[in-house]
């Protein structure tokens, strides 16, 4: 083989091999950076509530359950194989106009999370059916 040949095979290898690294880093990397990036800016979101103790539940009690809804978050959204990236921005969208509407911060703030969690599909209705007598039980009192 000449040494024209050998350079031109090692550019076609050397594209091939560029195009294999961009189509695996666009359909499999870069989406699950997305889903990454997103579930952390949510999770950011319902950490927040912490902040926001309402009347007639204690700072402890209000942070053990939005500890717990944070919890029940990260378990539901762990991968896009348990709920889908699709469904990670609707429950985004749902939560933005539930924690921006007039409703008071509340107990009923957190039962709704756990509701919509519940909604994401069988992953989230497992793990729902599942925990939320855990929350039930820190509600305690406060239910």
């Amino acid at each position: 083989m000449s040494r024209s040949l050998i350079r031109q095979l090692a550019v076609v290898f050397g594209v091939v091999l560029l195009i294999a690294a961009a189509t695996f880093y666009l359909g499999a990397v870069r989406p699950w950076q997305l889903y990454v990036a997103k579930n952390r800016h949510i999770a950011r979101q319902l950490q927040s509530l912490a902040h926001d103790v309402p009347e007639g539940v204690s700072a402890h009690q209000w942070t053990e359950l939005t500890t717990l809804t944070g919890i029940a978050f990260g378990n539901v959204f762990f991968s896009p194989q348990h709920a889908s990236y699709d469904e990670m921005l609707r429950f985004q969208a749902d939560l933005n106009t539930r924690l921006n509407s007039d409703l008071p911060r509340s107990l009923a703030t957190l039962r709704w999370v756990w509701h919509r969690l519940e909604q994401t599909g069988p992953h989230g209705k497992q793990y729902c059916e599942r925990m939320i007598e855990l929350f039930d039980e820190s509600a305690g009192p406060a239910t």
